[in-house]
Formats: C-alpha cells, sequence, structure tokens
C-alpha cells in the first residue's frame, strides 16, 4: 500500500513538472512565430516607407526620412502590443486547462506533496492553535492518516470547495491564513510566463 503511495505521488509530481515544462515550451513557440511575424510586417513597412520616398523631391526628403522613422516605431509597437495580448490568451488558455487536471487528480497522487506544502506552511505561521482545512471530499480515514503524516494534532475541519490536494492553515485568531490552491499556484506561474514574454518583448524599461 505504501509503494503504491510512493509510485501515486511520484505520478503526481512528473504530471505537475510535465505540465509545467508544456506551458513553457508552448510559450516559447508563441514567442518565437510572433517573432517572425514581427520582422516581416517591420519588413514590409520599411519597403513601403522607402518607396514613398523615392517619390518625393529633395526637398520633402528630410520630412520623409522623419514620417518613415515614425511609421516603424509605431508599427513594431503595434506589433509587439498584439503579440503580448496573444500571448497572454495562450498562457490562460493553456493553464485552465492544466488547471482542470490538477483538480481532477487522485488523492493518493497528491498526498505526498500537500504534506510537504503544509508543513512548510505550518513553519511559517508557527501557531500553536493553528487548524487545518481540508478538502471534504477526503474521506474521514483519508484526514486522519495525512494529519498522522504530518504530525498535525490541532483541529481539523473540511470544506467542500477545496481539492482533494489542496488546504488551507489558519491561526486561531482567523487574521493569518496560509492558502495552498492549485488556482493560486497556476496563475503564479502564469504571471512569471506572462512578464518573461514582456521583458522579451518590450525589454525592462516599460
Amino acid at each position: 500500500m505504501a509503494e503504491n503511495t510512493e509510485a501515486g505521488a511520484d505520478k503526481g509530481k512528473k504530471l505537475g513538472d510535465e505540465i509545467i515544462k508544456d506551458t513553457e515550451r508552448k510559450t516559447a513557440r508563441i514567442l518565437a512565430k510572433a517573432k517572425a511575424e514581427e520582422d516581416r510586417v517591420i519588413a514590409e513597412a520599411r519597403d513601403a516607407a522607402l518607396a514613398s520616398a523615392r517619390a518625393h523631391t529633395k526637398a520633402a526628403e528630410e520630412k520623409a526620412r522623419t514620417e518613415r522613422a515614425q511609421i516603424l516605431a509605431g508599427a513594431a509597437l503595434e506589433i509587439k502590443r498584439k503579440k503580448l495580448e496573444h500571448i497572454a490568451l495562450c498562457i490562460d488558455r493553456i493553464h485552465t486547462r492544466a488547471l482542470a487536471r490538477m483538480q481532477d487528480m487522485e488523492w493518493g497522487a497528491l498526498e505526498d506533496w500537500l504534506a510537504r506544502q503544509v508543513q512548510k506552511g505550518l513553519g511559517l505561521l508557527d501557531h500553536d492553535d493553528t487548524s487545518l482545512i481540508l478538502s471534504e471530499k477526503l474521506k474521514p480515514e483519508e484526514r486522519k492518516q495525512f494529519c498522522k503524516k504530518i504530525a498535525f494534532t490541532g483541529t481539523v475541519r473540511s470544506l467542500a470547495s477545496l481539492a482533494p490536494g489542496e488546504a488551507i492553515l489558519q491561526s486561531g485568531d482567523g487574521k493569518i491564513r496560509y492558502e495552498i490552491c492549485f488556482r493560486e499556484i497556476f496563475q503564479q506561474k502564469r504571471r512569471e510566463l506572462f512578464e518573461c514574454a514582456r521583458r522579451m518583448l518590450f525589454g525592462e524599461d516599460i
């Protein structure tokens, strides 16, 4: 039974790692495709601006060069903005599917991972009267075994809105909460990927 639990935990960890890696690979492909599109549009804008400049008289050449630079700069900026919007939509779709998969995973594949997260949270709260809130979907025996695994002897409650691999730690006065929720974890990863894409497109100073 212990071997099955360990195998499930390893499977759950590997699946979680694969989901993150798959998200990063897809984001990289999106960025590469968008970069090629940016180069093509800028090249076309440059050719159009040059053709327009040749049609002007010598007296208007300086003005044409200024306008050409503005056109190119504006076109490049707009492309980057549209590209970032597209990347954000792709990341959201990927993370929505990944979140659903994590929420549907079996308890055996998540138990050890959640135990590590709860122990980390207990260390941060450092409250003797901390209560532990687990998913209502867990069986009473599963909750009991989980608390034994992490050596938790405080108050344990259940909440219907939590997935099997999620939990909440709360101080006795209710002022401090430590949430272990898939949605927040994926949102953090989403923000990291979006920021990475933004820096690649616009640089640090924006």
